[in-house]
């Protein structure tokens, strides 16, 4: 995420792209989608916004940052 907030978006979708490869999430692939969106390649910035919204109604309960895991 700090690829992002220090404007890296080449870094931070390279990182995310990394990420989901590993591990995909709807948070991922929102930060993902954001880093296209910042550098212009707004169809790849589509394809994964989609993803996110997709990842949320399948899974509504599931969030990298919200997991009901107890925390």
């Amino acid at each position: 995420m700090f690829s992002l907030q220090s404007r890296q978006f080449d870094k931070a979708i390279e990182r995310f792209k990394t990420v989901i490869d590993q591990k995909p999430d709807a948070e991922s692939y929102f930060y993902l989608a954001t880093g296209y969106e910042n550098i212009g390649m707004k169809k790849e910035a589509v394809t994964a916004f989609q993803k996110v919204k997709s990842w949320q109604l399948i899974r509504p309960y599931h969030n990298s940052s919200t997991a009901r895991s107890g925390n």
